[in-house]
């Protein structure tokens, strides 16, 4: 997941600097919507997992610079898991 394409968008926090460590150790969730939707699943899957908290706003951030990627969470992701 290292090398994730994330011209679609970004669904969670990542940052170019931080993609090859912490997203390849599974702390961050990066990528377009069909990748978040399947690492949400493996934890789903791996852990039981029946909630998720999203961060996708860092200290400092502009939120206006988060919100589209917010919204695409919500719109693309979110009804994966819709029960």
């Amino acid at each position: 997941m290292s090398g994730a394409d994330v011209s679609g968008g970004l669904c969670g926090l990542g940052h170019a600097t931080v993609r090859g460590t912490l997203v390849s150790q599974r702390r961050f969730i990066v990528g377009d919507p069909a990748t978040c939707i399947q690492a949400v699943q493996q934890y789903r899957d791996e852990f039981g997992i029946t909630h998720f908290i999203a961060r996708m706003h860092a200290p400092g951030m502009d939120p206006r610079k988060v919100a589209p990627s917010m919204r695409l969470f919500a719109q693309r992701v979110m009804p994966a898991f819709v029960a």
